[in-house]
């Protein structure tokens, strides 16, 4: 049985891509230069969300249709929490650094506002969702 190191926090799956940085050989594969995909995956209640070492995006599973989903996030530019069963996101004011054990969180603006995934499908909806535009999933209203 492989046993993979217990990486349990966003910034110390985002802290892993410094030690990365220069580490680039084109002669070896991915998996050969970071390791397995589970080392950058978080787990957050029921979500996964994958940091894709190479590009430096956040990923959330669809597990509706077992797809990794883009959902416009770097390392480094916001910070992830569970409220109520949803995924929120919120962007940070500065870029994080390593080591950094609290970002400062920046005021969101109306563009910019808190986002939640639907439990069902994963799609991205403002805070103020009542139903999924896409599945039709009523979003619980404690969450909103």
């Amino acid at each position: 049985m492989v046993t993979y190191p217990s990486v349990s926090s966003q910034f110390q799956i985002e802290a892993q891509l410094e030690k990365y940085h220069d580490h680039l050989d084109p002669n070896k594969t991915v998996e050969e230069i970071f390791g397995v995909m589970e080392r950058w995956i978080l787990y957050l209640g029921p979500y996964q969300l994958f940091l894709n070492p190479l590009t430096r995006e956040w990923f959330l599973l669809d597990s509706l249709h077992d797809d990794w989903k883009p959902i416009g996030v770097t390392a480094g530019t916001a910070v992830f929490s569970l409220e109520n069963e949803d995924i929120i996101i919120r962007p940070v004011s500065s870029r994080i650094s390593p080591g950094t054990s609290h970002p400062p969180l920046s005021t969101p603006s109306k563009q910019q506002k808190e986002m939640i995934y639907c439990q069902n499908c994963g799609l991205a909806l403002p805070s103020s969702a009542r139903f999924c535009r896409k599945c039709g999933n009523q979003i619980d209203s404690e969450a909103t």
